[in-house]
């Protein structure tokens, strides 16, 4: 019988090649296309991160700056976030859109398409 450590990351392998695209009409550009963020399935470790941005109680706020943070991506994979910016988002942005925000990228469930490149390859979760 195969390792259960074995199945569990190979099962995540295949779960983090999906990527969600998340639209954000809020923040629309010049031209009214909205904005774009991507999200890849959350590993235990970046759960743990943002986890501990909220506190022992988990009431923190700080936690939905942090899941913005941690896993909001450009489509080239990059962060969009730095820790650096922890400060103007909770100093200097609208409470409701960015836990809106931090909602929509916590729904595993919800839009969860496939991205695929210009040759028909699935994106590969980033490092």
């Amino acid at each position: 019988m195969a390792d259960l450590l074995a199945r569990l990351t190979a099962h995540f392998r295949e779960k983090a090649k999906r990527v969600r695209r998340i639209e954000i009409p809020e923040l629309a550009d010049e031209d009214g296309r909205p904005a774009e963020i991507y999200v890849w399935p959350a590993t235990l470790d970046e759960m743990n991160r943002i986890r501990r941005r909220g506190g022992p109680g988990g009431g923190d706020l700080a936690v939905l700056a942090e899941t913005l943070i941690v896993r909001a991506r450009n489509h080239d994979r990059s962060p969009y976030f730095s820790t650096a910016q922890r400060s103007i988002f909770m100093r200097e942005t609208d409470p409701a859109l960015v836990s809106k925000i931090a909602g929509l990228i916590s729904d595993d469930l919800a839009g969860d398409e496939e991205l695929r490149d210009d040759d028909g390859e699935e994106l590969d979760r980033p490092n």
